[in-house]
């Protein structure tokens, strides 16, 4: 992914308040800052890997 060029004082903001911070990393989640199009193209491809494991597997939900 590429740099974030969203300038928004906003932007991350509620994640890097402390107490949102430190639960987020007690469950194994890392915050990155991305850009809403970064974020919809990691969506975009995470999609596509999991749909391709789930058709190679033959996963049907019951």
């Amino acid at each position: 992914m590429g740099r974030n060029t969203n300038t928004s004082p906003q932007n991350g903001y509620v994640v890097r308040k402390d107490a949102t911070a430190k639960r987020l990393t007690a469950t194994g989640a890392e915050f990155v800052p991305t850009s809403s199009q970064e974020f919809g193209g990691f969506i975009k491809q995470e999609t596509a890997k999991f749909a391709e494991i789930i058709k190679s597997a033959a996963i049907t939900a019951e």
